[in-house]
């Protein structure tokens, strides 16, 4: 068994640490660059939760198997596979910004969000949405059934919410 050093733990904490900091950070980031489809997105979770993790899972299996088969296939077919999974990830994180207002919102110790900026009672959907990031984040983080269950499932609903957030606009 390799003993590891002080360096090498400090190394890992903050690898894990910053990969909490970055998914927060998108999750508040396209939830401000995307009100409208956040917007509808959370409607969407709030009201029919199966949903966004049904389309989701419909879209994000082939996908993600279509990106595997192409990146074990050579270079220039494993370079579009590997783009094929960052952008699902990366689809997958816009919409993770639905999920962790939600979960933001439903931690938070008021029932109900306004958007009124200077109600000093409620909080601002950008803590509540870093919040829930947070927690999100964290989750994944949990050995086995967080980085096998809940980050691929959250990151399909994700993509689902992206594709109902998009359909239902109008």
């Amino acid at each position: 068994m390799q003993n590891l050093t002080v360096a090498q733990v400090l190394a890992l904490l903050f690898l894990h640490l910053g990969g909490v900091a970055v998914v927060a950070g998108y999750c508040a980031a396209w939830g401000g660059l995307l009100p409208a489809l956040n917007e509808r997105a959370v409607a969407t979770l709030r009201t029919r939760l199966w949903l966004p993790v049904l389309i989701g899972l419909l879209i994000s299996i082939p996908w993600v198997l279509a990106a595997i088969f192409l990146i074990n296939k050579g270079a220039r077919a494993g370079q579009i596979g590997a783009i094929l999974g960052m952008a699902w990830i990366l689809i997958g994180l816009i919409g993770c910004s639905a999920i962790a207002r939600v979960i933001g919102s439903s931690s938070s110790a008021s029932p109900r969000l306004t958007q009124d900026p200077l109600d000093p009672d409620q909080p601002s959907l950008l803590r509540t949405t870093c919040m829930g990031g947070l927690i999100l984040a964290l989750t994944w983080a949990l050995p086995l059934i967080g980085w096998y269950f809940i980050l691929p499932i959250s990151i399909a609903t994700g993509v689902g919410c992206v594709v109902l957030g998009l359909r239902s606009r109008g």
